[in-house]
């Protein structure tokens, strides 16, 4: 009786539960929601017994959590979900301990009975789960991880470490805007800084006490020790630092000192005022008055018209508005309101708009006093203002470019003036930046909003009482915000604030939730936060992005129907609504904080999963799609399974079929696809070329597809590639066709056109198949690339042992070869092991000593190393022997133990041996370093030119050519190759013209070649040079110098025509004083070369310059001035004669000179005051007794005079001035001066 009241019970309970379930699904207006099985997690089982415990392995590919339990002896290993795992392992290895084992039906727990006690160790590592059995009692540490499990996690820790450092490293450099230059002034009121940026820069300042801190929006290259050197007054010190990919200055300031700053071009002002500040202009003393009236306000126009136009002004709710009744007593004018202000904002006007809109001040008593007006500028509130008034908080003041460019605290006043009276920069347009508009709030049913717009971002807040789940996204330009609450929001007051960016809001209710739709620009960005039970929205130009992504993954149930899963924890529930504009269906569902984003809308045939800023919203293409909610993902499928893609593999792996290889996509079936043996090879082709002649259309491309499979099986790569390329002329659809892609690939690689094989199997959508993986893992060995040929290799492990042997050697030699390369040793020995295993011959056994050699030289075993070289070179064949030969000279040559000349020898040996791949490549490059090394230049560059001829594009030609292209560089720019001779650089130089490196390294080495050709009279191919350099090459201060430098080489060569031509086609404006008097000593000395003496001396008048009086004194001598000439050749010589100090030969020489040139011009006077100054200087010397008899009175000179002033005038002039200019102005660069710049700016002249 009591079972049939159950039975009775439990009968009208599930009919109620029934009913309940119809009545709701008939209120519901879309397709019912299915309830559908969860999905099954495919996972393997691999038992290890070792060091007296035993270890199951549970391999997944998403892990499932899970829990163990152990109870009368069966242990119990639950899942969150079902999984299916074969466990026939057990059976096999672990029969006495484990003598049965079971999966529940639900297959969410695996049940194994142990015949013995077990202490339970289990451990986690990546998708594997490790179960120890540890006897008891155990005694020591708990079992580890396996070292290749250990030396993976630590792999792919360093691996996200590198990516992250590589990518602060990347924001760094792309932050880096170049040299800023900083400019300082003084005032009488004030002192100023002026940072010039190469480009236009942005600003935040703070003040803290008597810290000021300039924080730039990039990072520049500042010279503060020479600002340091000479800081303006009120600023006591300077010092600049990097931090978040921005340049910090941080000024000392005395706290009472104000600051104020502006942008102007790429120009960031900053002005400290002194504390002395001068008054307003005498205009603007009756502002205030009370009986001046409309007169102020018209005297206030007349002095803003002459300030810069303000280009934008933000409401100011700190202002004060102009009261409505008149003050008893003369009361200060008023500033102008926040409205008035914001209606001159919004309307575009200028200052005098909002000036021109301000209240008439109250009527004064007659004779009332008139005081000054008092105005300042209230700072802007940061974005995220607080609720409540803090604390005494340093000020923030944002400088940036354009409209609305915030100015400093002090730099305007609210009515466009400034606080101390201080005229407006010039320039662009100053921006006077006003606090943000006033936050509006409403509040209604609990929920506060808030909004607030500054600087082109509005944010508007939600806080609810409790949190709520919320989702947004876009339908055109239109922002959805979906919160999951009943609490109705008033949004339409709240969002006043942010109506620059917001062009209409829409508010409904269904289902018990709030859905608001905003409308706004298309331009504008947006992003969301979550914060306790706050949401904020921001929209704007660059809001802040704090966002996580949402992964949306395919999934196949066990009967092989496609899902999509979207991971997304914490999801209660959905709503199911019609856009009211498109009319299609969306799901949305909302999700608790923090933000998680959908970054871009994926199509599928039956559902499009929509961009989202958060939560998730899909849109249904089909009518019977469901939705399911879960735990840990939203579930989107139809009953029959999405339309993903073909799933024919994925249904025969679903039934069982797992180890069937001929329906795995990708595999390719060497063995079947033979249809016989090797003797019957002609006759299966014959009757195979015969179908597929014999056929049309479809048929023909299925027989061309059968008979390229029959090529690829017998290793015919060539021969099935072709007829493949027949095929798809044919039949243009046929590239669609994974599979024939797939095939098409795996024929290239064999036949060795990467670039096929390239673009047929480098698709995402081959990423986890392991079969393809296999053999972009051998084209990317041949390509030399590592990194992805040991993560192809890795990949397509698990199904190598269904290939031929040869081609699991082969994938398995690439693998190591690419672990080498890369420094990656963990399981090595494993791996050399399993190579060894397929393989015993002698030719394999030398590869192995070959890997183990480079295997030991990894690990610093250098006389292993050699060892394993040494056996692989002698058991190897002609590749193996080569290579080994080559890493055993490179080895014993690093470490010394071969000399060179045996080393060059085992190279060339290695070089004519072995061609055509890497091993020629580096041997090649090992002779050029040698060749280097013993400073045989041209035998190193040959050696660099044959690898380019034989393989340009590959890896160790670009290092050769680098390499070379160094070398090269430094026999003319490096001091350390100066044993090579000039004539021999000018022919290397000739013959390898192709190293000369590009841009101003390569401008530099040519300048110097050519001084170093001038240096041994090479005076025409210096021309050459330099002529090239001018005319072709270079720009601004840079070509004047260097085309002075080719003047000067036209003088050397007896051309002072070319010399004048080259000086008047480069001629400029702006020059640096000492460049412009470089050109103007050679013009000077090349014009009077041509005859035109009188020129050249006008040329050199009016500098003081000690090289241009010596030289306007040598063309007075030259033009027999003698008078003239000996009055220069003295002031040239200056105060030498008081100096105190003992003259130099050429002064002395000059001193002869000047007597000469006196006494030829019969000056009695100037030789006595020449003899007065310097006979003591002259006695003792060795032209004392010249001096005397030069010296001497006129009328009394004979023979010995004239004798001894032919000897003087006999100095050839020209020929001193080239010498003392060639050691003064080397060309090709002097010592210790700036090498000129193809992209220099000119130097301003100096004074």
């Amino acid at each position: 009786m009591g079972a049939a009241s159950m039975s009775i019970g439990r009968l009208l309970r599930c009919a109620t539960r029934a009913a309940v379930v119809a009545f709701a699904c008939a209120l519901f207006t879309g397709p019912p929601v299915a309830a559908q099985p969860a999905p099954v997690e495919t996972g393997s089982l691999d038992v290890r017994i070792d060091n007296g415990f035993a270890r199951l392995v549970f391999t997944f590919t998403n892990r499932p959590r899970h829990t163990v339990t152990s109870n009368s002896g069966v242990l119990v290993l639950r899942f969150d979900r079902p999984v299916d795992v074969p466990l026939s392992a057990l059976g096999q290895k672990l029969p006495t301990i484990i003598p049965s084992f079971r999966t529940d039906s639900d297959k969410k727990a695996i049940r194994l009975a142990l015949n013995r006690k077990f202490r339970i160790n289990t451990s986690e590592a990546g998708e594997q789960l490790f179960l120890d059995l540890l006897p008891e009692p155990w005694k020591g540490a708990l079992p580890a991880l396996p070292p290749e499990v250990l030396a993976e996690l630590a792999r792919q820790a360093e691996e996200a470490e590198r990516l992250k450092r590589e990518a602060a490293e990347r924001d760094h450099r792309q932050a880096i805007k170049g040299p800023v230059t900083i400019n300082e002034s003084e005032a009488p009121t004030f002192s100023r800084l002026e940072f010039v940026w190469p480009v236009k820069p942005a600003a935040v300042i703070k003040r803290n006490d008597n810290e000021t801190e300039l924080a730039f929006d990039a990072i520049g290259i500042f010279e503060e020790g020479k600002v340091r050197a000479r800081l303006p007054r009120f600023i006591d010190d300077i010092q600049t630092s990097e931090a978040d990919n921005r340049s910090l200055v941080k000024l000392t300031i005395d706290a009472k000192r104000d600051v104020r700053s502006f942008i102007e071009g790429n120009t960031f002002v900053l002005d400290v005022i002194g504390p002395e500040k001068s008054a307003l202009p005498d205009q603007l003393a009756g502002i205030a008055t009370p009986a001046a009236g409309g007169a102020a306000v018209t005297r206030l126009q007349g002095v803003l018209a002459e300030e810069p136009r303000v280009e934008a002004v933000r409401a100011a709710p700190a202002l004060a508005a102009a009261p409505d009744t008149a003050p008893a007593s003369p009361a200060p004018a008023e500033t102008p309101s926040a409205q008035a202000l914001s209606a001159a904002s919004r309307a575009g006007d200028n200052v005098d708009a909002a000036v021109a809109a301000r209240p008439e001040p109250a009527k004064a008593k007659a004779g009332a006093p008139s005081p000054r007006s008092s105005v300042s500028t209230p700072r802007p509130r940061p974005l995220e203002a607080p609720r409540r008034p803090p604390a005494a908080v340093p000020t923030e003041t944002a400088a940036s470019v354009g409209v609305g460019t915030p100015v400093g605290p002090a730099a305007l006043p609210a009515d466009g003036l400034r606080a101390d009276g201080a005229p407006s920069p010039k320039g662009e347009p100053v921006t006077l930046q006003l606090p943000a508009e006033p936050q509006v709030k409403t509040e209604g049913s609990g929920v506060v909003i808030t909004s607030e717009y500054q600087n082109g971002l509005a944010r508007i807040e939600f806080v609810f009482p409790k949190p709520v789940a919320a989702a947004a996204f876009f339908r055109g330009s239109t922002l959805w915000l979906v919160f999951d609450t009943t609490l109705a929001l008033d949004v339409e007051p709240a969002i006043a604030s942010a109506r620059r960016v917001i062009r209409g809001v829409d508010v409904e209710e269904r289902e018990g939730r709030q859905i608001i739709r905003l409308r706004i620009d298309d331009a504008n960005l947006v992003s969301a936060q979550a914060d306790g039970t706050a949401w904020r929205i921001f929209v704007g130009d660059a809001p802040p992005h704090s966002a996580v992504g949402l992964d949306v993954k395919p999934r196949y149930t066990a009967d092989g129907r496609a899902a999509l899963h979207v991971e997304a924890k914490h999801a209660r529930a959905f709503l199911r609504l019609a856009d009211p504009v498109v009319g299609d269906i969306i799901t949305i569902v909302p999700l608790p904080g923090p933000a998680a984003e959908i970054a871009k809308t994926q199509h599928f045939v039956d559902a499009d999963i929509l961009r989202t800023v958060h939560g998730v919203a899909i849109k249904e293409n089909v009518d019977d799609l469901t939705v399911r909610v879960e735990a840990e993902a939203i579930i989107v499928e139809r009953a029959a399974g999405l339309a993903l893609s073909s799933l024919a593999s994925t249904r025969a792996y679903a039934n069982g079929a797992s180890n069937v290889p001929e329906l795995r996509q990708g595999f390719v079936d060497f063995a079947g696809w033979k249809l016989g043996p090797v003797d019957r090879f002609s006759a299966l082709r014959q009757q195979l070329i015969g179908r597929a002649a014999s056929s049309e259309g479809a048929e023909r491309t299925s027989a061309r597809l059968d008979l390229a499979r029959f090529y690829l099986a017998h290793m015919l790569a060539p021969e099935a590639l072709s007829l493949l390329g027949y095929a798809a002329a044919d039949d243009a659809l046929i590239e669609r066709d994974k599979s024939f892609r797939i095939l098409r690939g795996v024929s290239a690689v064999l036949a060795r056109r990467f670039d096929i094989a390239e673009r047929d199997l480098n698709e995402p959508e081959f990423d986890d198949n392991p079969d393809v993986a296999l053999w972009r893992g051998l084209a990317a060995a041949e390509n030399s690339d590592r990194g992805k040929t040991r993560r192809f290799i890795r990949t397509a492990h698990p199904v190598l042992d269904q290939y031929p042997r040869p081609l699991q050697k082969r994938a398995l030699l690439a693998l190591a070869e690419a672990q080498i390369e890369l420094g990656d040793i963990s399981g090595f020995e494993v791996l050399l092991d399993e190579i060894a295993g397929l393989d015993k011959s002698a030719a394999s056994g030398a590869h192995l000593a070959l890997l183990r050699g480079r295997y030991s030289e990894m690990l610093g075993r250098v006389d292993q190393a050699l060892g394993e070289y040494q056996e692989a070179a002698r058991q190897g064949a002609t590749r193996t022997e080569a290579e080994a030969t080559l890493r055993y000279t490179e080895l014993a040559s690093k470490i010394d133990r071969m000399p060179r000349t045996q080393a060059v020898e085992n190279l060339v040996r290695v070089n004519f041996s072995w061609r055509g791949d890497a091993i020629e490549l580096k041997a090649r490059q090992l002779l050029a370093r040698f060749a280097i090394e013993r400073g045989d230049y041209r035998d190193a560059f040959t050696i660099m030119r044959g690898a380019s001829s034989a393989a340009p594009a590959h890896a160790i030609t670009q290092a050769i050519q680098d390499e070379a292209k160094e070398a090269f560089a430094a026999l003319f720019l490096d001091e350390k190759a100066a044993q090579v001779s000039a004539v021999e650089r000018l022919a290397l130089f000739y013959d390898f013209q192709d190293l000369v490196p590009s841009g101003r390294r390569g401008d530099e080495m040519i300048r110097k070649l050519a001084g170093r050709l001038v240096d041994v009279d090479l005076l025409d191919q210096s021309i050459d040079l330099l002529t090239h350099q001018v005319d072709k090459r270079l720009v601004g201060a840079a070509r004047a110098e260097v085309a002075g430098q080719l003047a000067f080489i036209h003088l050397l060569n007896r051309e002072p025509e070319k010399a004048l031509a080259v000086l008047r086609r480069t001629r400029q404006a702006q020059l640096s004083n000492d460049l412009e008097r470089q050109r103007n000593l050679i013009e000077a000395r090349a014009l009077a070369a041509v005859g035109r003496g009188k020129l050249a001396v006008e040329l050199l008048s009016g500098e003081d310059v000690s090289e241009f009086k010596r030289l306007k004194a040598d063309l007075l001598w030259e033009s027999k001035e003698y008078g003239e000439a000996g009055a220069a050749i003295e002031d040239a010589l200056g105060n030498a004669w008081t100096a105190g100090e003992a003259l130099s030969e050429l002064q002395r020489a000059e001193v002869l000179r000047a007597a000469v040139a006196q006494a030829l011009a019969g000056d009695q006077a100037s030789i006595d005051r020449l003899r007065q100054r310097y006979s003591k200087l002259m006695a003792g010397t060795s032209d004392a007794v010249t001096f005397n008899v030069l010296t001497g009175r006129i009328e009394s000179q004979g023979t010995e005079f004239r004798q001894i002033a032919r000897n003087v005038a006999s100095v050839n002039t020209l020929e001193n001035f080239l010498k003392e200019y060639r050691d003064r102005y080397r060309p090709g660069g002097r010592e210790g001066a700036a090498e000129p710049r193809a992209d220099a700016t000119p130097e301003p002249p100096r004074g």
